[in-house]
């Protein structure tokens, strides 16, 4: 049987997590003071676990700005197509007119 051994005393709060979900303790001194170590070090991964929760929400409202905004821009399209198109069907742009055609549509 293989493992690894390690100190976890200044570890990144990542890796604490993940040894107190899934590791095995391999040697013990003291229960006590691996109670008051593990405490400390949870309080660190739920602070760490609500920052990337905060993380998170903050860039999926960026990210629906950013949707919003794009949603606008092909709605600006979509009305310069439709414009250019009622030109057309007044007979305002000759439709037999390759680059009043893409003018009109773009």
């Amino acid at each position: 049987m293989e493992f690894d051994v390690f100190v976890i005393n200044d570890k990144p709060t990542l890796f604490l997590s993940e040894v107190f979900r899934k590791g095995k303790i391999v040697f013990l001194r003291d229960e006590e003071l691996k109670v008051k170590f593990e405490m400390f070090k949870l309080a660190e991964v739920l602070e760490y676990n609500e920052l990337m929760k905060h993380f998170d929400e903050s860039r999926f409202l960026r990210n629906m700005e950013l949707d919003e905004k794009l949603i606008h821009l092909r709605i600006d399209v979509i009305e310069r197509n439709i414009k250019g198109a009622r030109e057309i069907v007044k007979g305002e742009i000759d439709y037999r007119n390759e680059l009043a055609l893409k003018h009109a549509l773009s």
